[in-house]
């Protein structure tokens, strides 16, 4: 019974992280200055989507597959954390390089500034190709429900970091740059411009300043 409640938790572990920092970045006001496209009803909408989808995935693991192993190895999680960080990076650059992933990616773009709470703001199909391609890596990995839960949580608060906004007048983080001004660079996610440093994909010149977004639309009420 204790083991059933420990991976019915780590169902629901990745939802509750991104909630928590997310929402709590929010509370504590680091969205304030945000006046772009994308209604925060939209951001909600987009991640309850991503929630009932990483969520049946997990219970699908426990109840069909019947995975109920409750193995935790450090270095499956060292693995499994690189091996994201390096999918991301080519499931991200190929989402801008590919014409017919770049149409179903674009939504995301419509996020700037970036809001914590539209860390996984996507179109729907993406959000099936994404998870699609990281199952995979699961599968690859061997990886049990606890540690795709550890996992999936620290990659959760690295992504929520980056779409981090900064202040106006501020330089521009990493990621913000890839939304505002570099579109086809700086394609490294959740954890580290590393990749991009090691493909030739990092913008080399200075970080410009933020200048805010002047929105081209009326009557918005969140």
């Amino acid at each position: 019974m204790e083991d059933l409640e420990l991976l019915l938790f780590c169902a629901f572990l990745p939802s509750v992280v991104f909630w928590t920092c997310a929402g709590a970045l929010h509370l504590c006001g680091v969205n304030r200055h945000y006046n772009g496209p994308v209604m925060l009803s939209e951001m909600i909408r987009s991640q309850l989507t991503v929630d009932v989808l990483q969520t049946a995935g997990a219970l699908m693991r426990l109840y069909v597959l019947g995975h109920t192993s409750t193995r935790c190895s450090i270095s499956n999680i060292i693995f499994g954390v690189l091996g994201i960080d390096l999918v991301e990076y080519w499931l991200h650059r190929c989402e801008h390089r590919i014409v017919a992933l770049y149409i179903i990616h674009k939504q995301h773009h419509r996020l700037v500034p970036v809001h914590t709470l539209g860390t996984f703001y996507n179109d729907w199909r993406q959000i099936l190709f994404d998870a699609s391609v990281l199952s995979l890596l699961i599968l690859c990995l061997d990886l049990t429900m606890v540690e795709v839960a550890v996992v999936s949580s620290i990659a959760v608060i690295g992504t929520v970091h980056d779409h981090w906004p900064s202040a106006p007048g501020e330089p521009l983080t990493r990621h913000e740059r890839h939304h505002q001004s570099g579109p086809n660079a700086d394609f490294s996610q959740p954890f580290s411009g590393f990749w991009d440093w090691v493909f030739g994909t990092q913008v080399k010149d200075s970080y410009p300043l933020r200048v805010d977004y002047q929105p081209s639309f009326k009557g918005r009420t969140d």
